[in-house]
């Protein structure tokens, strides 16, 4: 499981993008919120919306 899908894992599934950034950035270390880790923070923030993306296709499939 990448960091991403673990950051995500108790988040709602209709939460929209935007909360799903903001529920991984609260549980990002403070450090990682420097300037010099944006590419790490950004692909962690891009896994966990893929992440979220794919639960709620998932659910989608399961709720027809």
């Amino acid at each position: 499981m990448s960091m991403g899908a673990y950051a995500v894992r108790d988040l709602h599934v209709a939460a929209t993008d935007r909360e799903c950034v903001r529920h991984v950035l609260t549980k990002l270390a403070p450090g990682a919120r420097r300037r010099e880790y944006r590419d790490t923070r950004h692909t962690v923030l891009r896994d966990a919306l893929a992440a979220h993306h794919r639960h709620q296709a998932l659910v989608r499939e399961f709720a027809l």
